[in-house]
């Protein structure tokens, strides 16, 4: 009986001892594993933020090199000073991007309407840059505080660019650029060249943009 107490005693010891040894061998190798783990994890990481930092300095260069291109294009064939025609671009392509819009879309519609007269004013009521009509949408602009005296808080650059975009993105609805453009003008009193003008100077931007 004695004997029997022994060997359970020394069996019990053994495996004990068996599992402390495997916890303890393996202890260390689960460590190394850990370490090695968070060094790839953490160069992956760094990698990562580099390559983000990266692109945001190419996109930085090349929204730079997008205003100076377009801006030099708008001064020298509608004989806007530069610095105007440096605000205008930055608007564009501001609000542009906010309402998912394409910016060539824009800078066509612009050079169409006014040929980028900031104070532009037609005997229908169409204001600014963009010659949205405010009575038409008069629920955004009030909300916006886009009306002052005589609207002239649409004579105001970035406030005419954000009405314009504005409208032009809820006429986007439409399937066609013919469809879209001709809501934009009013159909009313659609003018059949208006959307080939539009179309052309579009163009013209979409080359200028893309050589950035």
């Amino acid at each position: 009986m004695k004997n029997l107490q022994v060997s359970a005693k020394i069996i019990s010891a053994i495996f004990v001892g068996s599992i402390t040894a495997v916890w303890l061998g393996h202890q260390p190798i689960n460590h190394v594993c850990h370490v090695k783990i968070k060094s790839v994890y953490k160069q992956t990481y760094t990698h990562q933020q580099a390559n983000k930092q990266a692109n945001k300095q190419a996109d930085k260069f090349r929204y730079v090199n997008q205003v100076s291109n377009v801006a030099h294009f708008i001064s020298a064939n509608w004989k806007l000073p530069l610095a105007k025609a440096t605000v205008i671009t930055q608007n564009v392509l501001y609000f542009s991007k906010l309402r998912h819009l394409s910016p060539s879309l824009v800078f066509g519609v612009i050079s169409t309407e006014s040929s980028f007269d900031q104070y532009a004013y037609s005997n229908r009521g169409a204001v600014g840059l963009m010659q949205g009509y405010p009575t038409a949408h008069w629920k955004y602009v009030t909300q916006h505080n886009l009306i002052g005296a005589n609207y002239k808080h649409l004579f105001n650059i970035a406030d005419n660019i954000q009405f314009g975009t504005y409208v032009l993105q809820k006429y986007m609805k439409y399937k066609t650029s013919a469809d879209v453009l001709s809501h934009y003008f009013g159909i009313c009193n659609f003018d059949s060249t208006y959307v080939t003008r539009v179309i052309k100077y579009q163009k013209q931007f979409q080359k200028v943009l893309l050589h950035t």
